[in-house]
């Protein structure tokens, strides 16, 4: 018993001894750490207030101190927290007090000072005590400037992007005007200075309601809406206070447009955590919160990808702290009675980036002295000082300010937000945006708000010398489960107010009718075609030479296939090239075609003038050959003017978008209505002489069917109705002429009548060539009746034509020789019809001399 007793004794001292003596070594090294002391300076209290950042910071510091890889022989902490009060001269003031004090212990960092305003001056002059500056809360594009700012570095990322992305987002949905409200501050200031550069640049508009200075005694909240445009899409570009009372004159202002998403709210998205709530209690409103809210509902915010937490929440930073995790972590600190007071942050994971920042580098700088490490930019006489622990650094070693800033640009672990590298102006790569929705429900009686990323916006990095040149080549690429019916109402993006181009382009019904009568047309071809192969070698059909009634067939076939395109015409005002292209094809369609045609009217009704203008016994035989001939020249020099002006660059035809309104309203939208005209002024001179050529062919054609009005043989088969053509189509060509040089600006009128003259003219060619032969075809199958001596009379007592021969020049010819020069002709023709070997040699036309 005594010994169990002793034994027990004995382990009990032993346990004793062993825990008194592990106290003894943590409290030792405790000792040994040495104390590190950074400048804890950030907004309390003013316009933008940053306090929610404190429980992070502290949460991070634990962290750090019990991290074995980081600041081994150290504590890092901070003595006090001072307020900047969000404003310069506070700012500095708070700075000084720290580091211009011979009772305040060195610090070996700044952590400065909240919002940008209060940042700026003393980043300014932080280096000169050469400590590193960093910030978590300031995102002003100013403080990218390097030459101002050398040992300036920050976790929240930089608003510079604020203006591309901007435009890029209205670039995506085809919006052209911006109407921008702006507090004059930096960050604001440097967003709207921004936009205001690329919108004129892009040639957009950009409306600016008055702007929001610290001078107001009294703002006008109402007035700030009051545009003189209708702007649809509105950019609150101020700190929160300001975008809660803006909201609620938007309600007021626009109401249901608002709710109906008709006017689009986008907001500078550095905002705190349900700010809204924040803003409810303390700012004294005409709106209820239930209007405030319902007003918040479906606008947008845009922020850095890096201004939240990491998108993978299962993602493992370098504190070993998952973005689920440290979202659970801050929930609950806030929660906590010490911090009661702070005021939730909205980037709090970028206050937790910054203190795991500055114990990375200060390590390194650590570590490079214990090593001896030499940077030779610094290992000059412009840095004088030595490379030491940090335990030993003081505020005139500029050689260890030299180093620390060489450290924090050596930073690259992956944050909470996200990797965390700095470019040399100190700042974090900022191109990647995120767009964000509020979707504000109904949450037992209140409300609650989410913020999904509906889309990321990408935009160029070409950032550089504190200027950000837009590149239209952006993107905006939705998230999951995000798209236009996610977003906007029914998927329909909003109208943005600004005059919408348009094309007043060709009547449907117009399209519609012409498509038919092209169809119909062309089934007439088919017909006519059918016809005049199936009875060319009929003797009342072979008068008409059907060989030349093929080309008017195709020169027909063209005119028709012209309606078509007469009826179609471009949609969009960007579309001009595919309506030169058109205007180009309709005009060669329609030219080729007609001229075509007429040539075959002309080169026949020429036949009729040689026959009857000298007749003699001996006139030479007129074969389809030669007429052939004359329609290709005539053709041939209407395709050689036509050639030339196409083919010049400068003469061709030309569609150009001419304003006939610009004040149309049309469905709630402003119409700026343009049409395409066909023309330009080299083109005018080539098309007048088309229609000249055209003119003088008609003429021609009128003087020949004049001097032969009076032969009226029915074996020439179809002389009335090639003079009936002749006379209809100088009209048509008369109609088309003054159309095409006064009523250009007219589009429904110019193509109404310019489709109905084509459609006139080729039905006019082929009905008055075919139909009257299917009739006689149909009466005289065989032909017999070609020849009557009833036809051979003409309707005077005598027809006179002229000798070649100089005696008989002035003697006139009796209606006797003429019959009997006819019935020589009869028996010249029945001779041809029963010989093969005369057919071979005179093909398929007719001679009569």
């Amino acid at each position: 018993m005594m010994n169990n007793q002793v034994i027990k004794q004995i382990a009990v001292l032993t346990a004793f001894i062993v825990i008194l003596h592990n106290g003894y070594k943590v409290q030792c090294a405790d000792e040994r750490k040495k104390d590190l002391h950074f400048s804890f300076i950030t907004a309390l209290t003013g316009g933008s207030t940053s306090s929610g950042g404190i429980p992070i910071i502290d949460f991070a510091l634990e962290q750090i101190n019990n991290d074995s890889r980081l600041l081994p022989d150290y504590n890092l902490k901070y003595t006090q927290v001072l307020d900047s009060k969000c404003k310069s001269i506070s700012a500095l003031e708070s700075f000084l007090q720290h580091f211009d004090s011979e009772t305040e212990p060195t610090y070996i960092t700044s952590m400065c000072c909240g919002c940008s305003s209060a940042t700026i001056p003393v980043a300014e002059i932080s280096h000169h005590w050469n400590v590193p500056h960093i910030s978590f809360a300031s995102s002003s594009p100013t403080l990218n400037n390097r030459e101002r700012f050398k040992t300036f570095f920050r976790t929240l990322p930089c608003y510079v992007y604020v203006p591309p992305t901007i435009a890029t987002i209205l670039q995506h949905f085809n919006w052209k005007q911006l109407g921008i409200i702006t507090q004059d501050e930096s960050p604001f200031n440097s967003a709207a200075n921004g936009i205001e550069i690329i919108f004129r640049e892009q040639g957009w508009k950009l409306g600016k309601g008055a702007m929001i200075t610290p001078s107001m005694e009294k703002i006008d909240y109402k007035q700030l809406l009051d545009w003189e445009e209708d702007y649809r899409i509105i950019m609150i570009n101020t700190f929160e206070v300001h975008a809660y009372h803006i909201l609620c004159e938007a309600y007021r202002k626009y109401g249901q447009r608002l709710l109906d998403q008709e006017i689009v709210l986008i907001m500078h998205g550095r905002y705190m955590t349900e700010w809204w709530d924040t803003a409810y209690k303390h700012v004294n409103s005409s709106c209820t919160r239930e209007q405030v809210m319902m007003a918040l509902n479906k606008t947008y915010a845009i922020t850095p990808e890096s201004y939240a937490l990491m998108e993978n929440s299962s993602a493992v930073s370098y504190s070993g702290m998952t973005p689920a995790e440290f979202l659970t972590k801050y929930q609950n600190l806030m929660k906590e009675e010490r911090y009661s007071n702070y005021t939730s942050l909205n980037f709090f994971g970028n206050a937790y980036d910054a203190m795991w920042v500055v114990a990375y580098g200060l390590d390194l700088v650590d570590r490079w002295a214990q090593n001896g490490t030499i940077i030779s930019d610094c290992d000059d006489n412009k840095y004088p000082g030595e490379l030491v622990r940090l335990y030993n650094f003081n505020h005139t070693n500029r050689r260890m300010g030299c180093y620390m800033e060489k450290a924090f640009h050596e930073v690259k672990i992956t944050g909470i937000t996200g990797p965390i590298r700095f470019k040399p102006d100190g700042a974090r790569p900022e191109n990647v945006m995120r767009l964000k929705q509020h979707r504000v429900m109904q949450h037992g009686d209140g409300y609650k708000v989410t913020r999904p990323a509906v889309a990321r916006v990408t935009n160029e990095d070409n950032y550089a010398f504190g200027i950000v040149q837009y590149v239209s080549n952006g993107s905006v690429v939705f998230s999951l489960n995000e798209s236009y019916n996610s977003i906007w109402p029914d998927g329909v993006v909003p109208y943005d107010g600004s005059p919408q181009d348009v094309i007043d382009h060709t009547h449907l019904a117009i399209t519609i009718i012409y498509s038919l009568l092209g169809i119909i047309g062309l089934a007439f071809v088919v017909v006519a075609l059918i016809f005049n192969t199936l009875f060319r070698k009929k003797r009342v059909v072979k008068l008409g030479s059907p060989n030349l009634n093929f080309l008017l067939i195709a020169g027909a076939t063209l005119l028709y296939l012209a309606l078509f395109f007469y009826g179609t015409s471009a949609q969009e005002r960007s579309q001009q090239l595919e309506e030169t292209i058109l205007c180009n094809f309709r005009f060669w369609l329609f030219s080729v075609g007609n001229t075509l045609c007429f040539a075959v009217i002309l080169a026949k009704q020429w036949r009729i003038y040689y026959i009857f203008s000298n007749p003699t016994p001996n006139k030479m035989v007129i074969k389809d050959w030669m007429l052939v001939i004359i329609v290709a020249v005539i053709v041939g020099l209407e395709m050689i003017v036509m050639t030339v002006g196409t083919a010049i660059p400068g003469s061709r035809i030309t569609a150009n978008a001419t304003l006939v309104n610009d004040d149309r309203q049309h469905n709630g939208r402003n119409e700026r209505v343009f049409i395409f005209v066909c023309a330009s002024t080299a083109a005018t001179v080539w098309i007048a002489i088309s229609f000249g050529y055209k003119a003088l062919l008609q003429l021609g054609a009128i003087f020949m069917a004049f001097t032969t009005r009076k032969v009226k043989v029915k074996g020439l088969n179809d002389t009335k109705e090639l003079y009936t053509i002749i006379y209809i189509n100088t009209v048509i060509i008369t109609m088309l002429i003054v159309t095409e040089f006064a009523l250009r600006s007219h589009r429904d009128v110019y193509v109404t009548l310019y489709g109905l003259a084509i459609f006139a003219g080729a039905t006019l060619f082929l009905g008055l060539t075919f139909i009257p032969k299917a009739i006689l075809l149909y009466k005289d199958p065989d032909g017999s009746n070609v020849f009557t001596e009833h036809d051979s009379q003409p309707n005077t007592s005598h027809f006179t034509v002229t000798h070649n021969t100089s005696q008989d020049l002035l003697e006139p010819v009796t209606v006797q020789d003429i019959q009997a020069k006819i019935a020589q002709l009869q028996k010249q023709l029945a001779h041809f019809e029963q010989g093969d070997d005369v057919m071979k040699r005179n093909g398929d036309s007719i001679a009569t001399p």
